[in-house]
């Protein structure tokens, strides 16, 4: 198992940011895309002061794969995103798990938004990658650290874009 972190500061205050990433519209704008093979939301739970959604993908692996991962999944990968947030707060806490139904792996973090004034916050996430195959797990756990820092940080660009187009 591997281990990450990494916080960003968001130009919008906590409770703008918490209304944003549970809501099913930004949801839709941050992960829906003309490219997927498919794509479907579940919305689990959506309380005053807890949101719970479930959000699958259909990509087309191509080339972004080592050759040894790609001979498990095949042409097609589905990736199944769990995110929970509590609406109590701030500071506001979060949990994402991220599978590919029948891998032996995850990509799973805590989440944690906070206040850092009026008008500015900073989302952090505690993550930890895991992928239960012999002799290549961790060569794929390697590269799943990039790409779930690199996730997380597109995640951050997209609230930020969000919201500004919703001024």
């Amino acid at each position: 198992m591997k281990k990450f972190t990494h916080s960003q500061e968001l130009n919008a205050s906590a409770e703008q940011v918490i209304e944003i990433v549970t809501c099913e519209d930004y949801l839709r704008y941050r992960y829906e895309d003309s490219r997927l093979l498919g794509f479907k939301i579940d919305i689990r739970c959506d309380e005053q002061d807890r949101f719970a959604c479930c959000i699958d993908r259909v990509v087309d692996p191509g080339d972004k794969i080592p050759s040894v991962a790609r001979r498990l999944v095949g042409d097609k990968i589905t990736i199944q995103q769990e995110t929970e947030w509590s609406r109590q707060g701030p500071p506001y806490a979060g949990s994402l798990k991220v599978t590919i139904p029948g891998m032996p792996g995850s990509i799973s973090g805590d989440l944690r938004l906070l206040v850092l004034d009026e008008q500015r916050s900073k989302m952090e996430a505690d993550g930890r990658v895991e992928v239960k195959i012999p002799l290549a797990g961790s060569q794929i756990e390697r590269m799943l650290i990039g790409v779930a820092e690199d996730t997380f940080a597109e995640s951050m660009r997209s609230i930020n874009d969000y919201l500004a187009q919703q001024k």
